[in-house]
């Protein structure tokens, strides 16, 4: 299975996935699955928008995305058989 997180905006982004947007705070509220897997691509918009504005850059908007591949062992091996 993939899943692919895209955060994008200012200082408070929205999170897209599946088509569907979220405020962020939605999706740490979500449960610790959605915590975690968020919290990756969030960590990078946090230091790309820092990059950025050391640098004497000022965006409007900041776009990481973020794909998770899940490998399920159990789908291989029936799949095999």
């Amino acid at each position: 299975m993939k899943m692919t997180f895209t955060l994008k905006g200012g200082v408070n982004p929205e999170v897209e996935i599946g088509g569907v947007t979220r405020s962020l705070r939605d999706m740490y509220d979500q449960g610790p699955l959605f915590a975690f897997m968020v919290s990756i691509p969030h960590c990078m918009f946090v230091m790309a928008r820092q990059v950025c504005f050391m640098n004497d850059l000022k965006p409007n908007s900041v776009e990481i995305e973020s794909t998770f591949i899940i490998d399920d062992e159990k789908k291989e091996l029936r799949e095999r058989r």
